[in-house]
């Protein structure tokens, strides 16, 4: 098949150029859909990779601060982060610094060794026949003995036989001045918290309120100071008593909590040494905090570090800050220590770290990292869909412009073919007297004068056929120049509707014009050629009124030409078309009227060229109204 094949117009040509621009957007739209896929793994890729970064530097941050946090409590001076605790032990006492941090101790110095049976008397007093009063006595005598532990044991049980006695002011006063004996130790426990809590079970007994709660409370806050030496039975059984005595006046007491995880974590510690050397790292969860604990431990000695929640807190938030991510700890056995992250995340167990805790890191901001590759992706899309826009632009405007120039193409074959008819009837007649002519076959005169007529309207025709050809092309390629100059246009419509009339055998022209002179400045040839146009196009398609209406009137500054049929009208869809070259109106083309398709779009170049317009007025089957209007020409 030859290749020129595929190019004729229209169909061929339009169904491949389409099937290439529908096949160009699909292969766009599979280009897009793996460069999204693509992208998507490579930021999945990337997104790991910064995490499996930020993990290993978390790692690095954590282990650079438990090596400080060693340094700076092994040492035995200098001072100290806060929520930092130093704790030294053997196997008799148990030191922190900064002192007062830990609440209870798992060992308590001993008790001044007393006497035996040195209260014996007393306590047969007390609890036998001789009575109180007896007992009171002898335990009065004995608190001016030498020995600081046998006047501490004589005001214990004479506070208490006073209590008895019901003489609670005495008893009072004995236990303030027990509670001036702050180093002596009785039965394991300090003599002044003896006496401070014995001070408070008077002032309950004989319901000093106000006097009971502030004694409690000054009781609990030395008690949560660490001020006594005490295990931790004992001090939890004081410090829930004092709080009950203050009851709803009890004031809270900061960084409680902290001490006490504090002095659980030194009294695990402690119990777990066996005298071996030991040293390790763990975290512990104490009164519901977490407890760091760093220690070394020999045979006689154990140095231990305990960092509370504030330290981890200020380490996850540097290695958030050095890492650009959120951290969160979790212990050996996965339970939550600190923090929370969700999403993707990098994870470093503690068996691969050395660290008492497991790290899991996620990106600091998920949601602007979604954010960014949205943006990446929008970017991505909007790229793609400017080129496949492009793309549907491109094959629209080159698919109208396929349509038009095969238009174009059709309609200048309809006009070539339309011209060939044009010429054909006249010069077929023309060839046809012209043989009979030179034949001699015409012998009467008036009937060679007829033919000779015939031929002179025949020729005629073809004169003005071609001119309006030559017209149309000067005006398409504007090298015709129009020659403007004053004129009547009631003359010209005149002139041009006698001229007419002599052509339009057995047709009626109606022409109405003015009385006055209508003054234009309008090109004589070209004015007429297009109301010449206009009468043509009444006379072809008025088949049935043979009547053609012409009226000039003047409104204002612009004349108008006027000129109507009864013919069959046109469609309005078909109105704007018109004018428009070698193009023809449907009622036109189904009427079998022939013609060039070229004469209104003469009429519409110049009368615009003129610096007016033409209207149009028709209604199907009852004729049309072809309306030129022109400015006036103006005098001074």
């Amino acid at each position: 098949m030859p290749l020129l094949h595929w190019f004729r117009p229209p169909r061929y040509l339009l169904t491949l150029y389409l099937a290439g621009a529908v096949t160009g957007v699909l292969c766009l739209a599979w280009l897009a859909g793996r460069l999204l896929d693509q992208e998507q793994a490579v930021e999945s890729q990337r997104e790991r990779a910064q995490l499996e970064v930020a993990a290993d530097r978390a790692v690095a941050v954590f282990q650079r601060s438990l090596n400080e946090l060693e340094r700076q409590a092994f040492s035995t001076d200098g001072p100290l982060p806060p929520d930092i605790l130093a704790i030294v032990a053997d196997r008799l006492s148990i030191r922190s610094r900064p002192a007062g941090r830990v609440v209870f101790v798992p060992i308590v110095p001993p008790s001044s060794a007393l006497p035996p049976g040195i209260f014996a008397a007393g306590e047969q007093a007390e609890f036998g026949k001789a009575g109180l009063a007896s007992a009171i006595d002898i335990y009065r005598a004995l608190t001016r003995a030498q020995s600081r532990a046998v006047r501490a044991g004589a005001l214990v049980r004479l506070g208490r036989t006073l209590r008895k006695a019901g003489r609670h002011p005495e008893a009072l006063d004995t236990y303030a001045e027990l509670a001036r004996m702050e180093d002596v130790r009785i039965d394991g426990r300090p003599a002044d918290l003896i006496a401070r809590e014995a001070r408070c079970t008077v002032l309950e007994e004989t319901a000093q309120r106000a006097l009971l709660e502030r004694e409690a409370n000054d009781l609990r806050r030395d008690l949560a100071s660490g001020r006594w030496t005490l295990t931790r039975a004992p001090w939890e059984f004081a410090y829930s008593e004092t709080s009950a005595w203050a009851g709803s006046a009890a004031t809270p007491i900061n960084g409680l909590d902290a001490a006490i995880a504090f002095a659980a974590a030194a009294d695990a510690l402690w119990q777990q040494w066996d005298g071996r050397p030991t040293s390790g790292q763990a975290v512990m969860r104490l009164a519901d905090r977490p407890v760091l604990a760093v220690w070394k431990a020999d045979a006689v000695r154990m140095v231990a570090a305990l960092a509370g929640l504030e330290y981890l807190e200020t380490i996850c938030g540097q290695v958030s800050i050095d890492a650009n991510a959120q951290v969160a700890l979790a212990d050996r056995d996965g339970q939550p220590i600190l923090g929370r992250v969700s999403g993707r995340q990098a994870i470093r167990a503690a068996a691969d770290t050395g660290l008492p805790w497991a790290i899991a890191v996620a990106a600091d901001h998920p949601d602007r990292a979604v954010a960014d590759a949205l943006v990446r992706r929008r970017l991505l899309l909007a790229g793609l869909g400017l080129v496949g826009a492009l793309i549907v632009g491109s094959s629209y405007f080159t698919f109208r412009g396929i349509r038009r120039e095969l238009a174009i193409a059709r309609l200048q074959s309809e006009f070539v073919s339309a011209v060939s008819h044009e010429f054909r009837t006249p010069l077929t007649s023309m060839r046809q007297l012209s043989h009979m002519l030179l034949a001699g076959r015409v012998i009467s005169d008036d009937r060679r004068g007829q033919y000779y007529a015939v031929l002179v309207r025949e020729s005629e025709r073809l004169h003005r056929l071609v001119e309006k050809l030559l017209s149309f092309g000067r005006a398409e390629s504007g090298a015709g120049r129009y020659r403007f100059e004053p004129l009547d246009a009631g003359d010209l419509v005149r002139s041009v509707t006698t001229e007419f009339h002599g052509h339009a055998d057995g047709w009626s022209l109606e022409t109405t014009t003015p009385s006055t002179p209508c003054p234009v400045r309008a090109d004589r040839e070209m004015l007429a050629l297009a109301l010449w146009n206009l009468l043509d196009n009444a006379m072809k398609y008025s088949p049935d009124c043979r009547t053609i209406w012409i009226e000039l009137s003047v409104g204002g500054t612009r004349a108008s030409i006027a000129v109507r049929d009864q013919g069959i009208g046109i469609p309005p869809a078909d109105r704007q078309r018109i004018f428009r070259k070698f193009e023809r109106g449907t009622q036109a083309a189904e009427s079998g009227v022939q013609g060039t398709g070229i004469g209104l779009a003469i009429v519409h170049h110049v009368i615009h060229a003129h610096g007016g317009e033409v209207r149009l007025e028709s209604e199907v089957g009852r004729g049309s109204t072809f309306t030129i209007v022109i400015p006036m020409e103006t005098t001074a």
